[in-house]
């Protein structure tokens, strides 16, 4: 098991993803000078400052999600509006002067993959999380987007990386109406793994208010994988898999049977067909854009493929009902109106509605016991604990006891 620090500050930022140990110029080259954005939800968020850069950085600043809290969007705006005629330097007093990217650095691998020595490179780290890794935005000088990319630094975030790279292989280009990045690269160095990803559309009229995720989105995102199959659990790969996972990652022996019980149980007593499609993992409104006519979607290395199909539904309404608050969890999930309404909107039986909210909280609680054997992270054992908890309430409630 590895320990999981706060994530890399500017500093480390800079020698994770440029390589060597001083700023400044290296072998002659002219250093790039970066300001840290102020109030940014992305913490240590690293912009290009110089005005040879300003339309790049003024691109990413504009950029959005359907979560974006508007004071965010104002000052994001404005600093865009700034760099656009090239005076953010003046706004952004924390800065860092960054030296051209080291031979073998994540960087120079970026530069050569594109086949482009002129790239910009906009990116951060994120508040701590277990999760937590470095994510790049690849720009021309000109402001076109090129790519993105994340660094898998730890046991946890390099198994992360490689799953979203496995999942987007397989369903990028899938349906018209849900857009998700087409995979470029890959590559393993020095205990990092680097995911190289095509641009995705997240920008819009910055005040255009951002439209829910609709029923039909849902299903089309569950539908990646080609047309949702109808089966009872019982007959379903679901049961197998699931009870492989419980045995792999669940370490209290107690416990362990206490799940795999569980999930026989669940499998037997639902005789409802439910359908089986592929699964997010992540599908929270900031991680999407969506638009009358489509929707984008990224994160996806949570993704799995046949899940009974409305735990992204519970996750979305847990999730934007906390605003991603641990000490709101509880609340959400205690919400059944707020589930079971979500649920049966997106055209999930009243029957079938236990059944897929047991499966989604024992989901989460086998995601949390898995990472918590990868990384050492405080906030793991209240998530799996408060995951756990709402499971064996729900699982009283349908008449299991052990």
């Amino acid at each position: 098991m590895s320990s999981l620090p706060e994530p890399p500050a500017a500093a480390d930022f800079e020698r994770l993803v440029f390589g060597g140990d001083e700023s400044g110029s290296r072998d002659g080259a002219h250093p790039i000078n970066y300001g840290v954005l102020p109030g940014s939800s992305r913490v240590h968020a690293l912009v290009p400052i110089e005005r040879r850069h300003r339309k790049a950085a003024a691109t990413s600043l504009r950029r959005r999600t359907n979560q974006t809290p508007r004071r965010e969007v104002a000052v994001r705006t404005l600093l865009a509006g700034a760099s656009a005629v090239g005076l953010l330097a003046p706004l952004l007093r924390q800065r860092r002067q960054i030296a051209r990217p080291a031979v073998g650095s994540v960087a120079a691998w970026i530069a050569a993959t594109l086949g482009r020595d002129d790239v910009v490179l906009v990116g951060g780290t994120g508040s701590a999380r277990p999760n937590a890794k470095p994510v790049l935005e690849v720009l021309a000088p000109d402001g076109a987007v090129l790519a993105w990319a994340k660094v898998g630094w730890n046991n946890l975030t390099r198994r992360l990386v490689v799953d979203e790279f496995d999942a987007v292989s397989r369903y990028y280009g899938r349906r018209p109406d849900v857009m998700i990045p087409q995979p470029l690269a890959r590559t393993d160095a020095d205990g990092y793994t680097v995911v190289m990803f095509g641009a995705l559309d997240t920008w819009s009229h910055p005040w255009r208010r951002a439209r829910p995720l609709s029923p039909a989105q849902f299903r089309a995102i569950a539908e990646l994988g080609g047309e949702m199959q109808l089966a009872r659990p019982v007959d379903s790969r679901w049961l197998s898999v699931q009870a492989t996972r419980v045995a792999a990652v669940v370490g209290d022996p107690d416990r362990s049977r206490r799940l795999l019980s569980l999930v026989d149980y669940l499998a037997a007593n639902c005789s409802h067909p439910i359908e089986f499609g592929i699964l997010h993992g992540d599908l929270v409104p900031w991680n999407i854009l969506t638009s009358p006519t489509r929707v984008s979607v990224w994160d996806w290395e949570r993704s799995r493929d046949h899940m009974p199909f409305g735990l992204d539904v519970i996750h979305y309404t847990v999730q934007e009902a906390s605003r991603g608050n641990p000490s709101a969890l509880w609340a959400s999930l205690a919400d059944r109106p707020a589930i079971f309404g979500a649920l049966r909107a997106t055209g999930i039986p009243d029957v079938a509605q236990q059944f897929t909210l047991a499966a989604y909280l024992l989901e989460m609680e086998l995601r949390f016991e898995q990472d918590r054997r990868m990384v050492e992270f405080e906030g793991l054992d209240a998530l799996c604990a408060t995951y756990r908890r709402a499971l064996d309430m729900v699982s009283a409630e349908i008449g299991f006891h052990t």
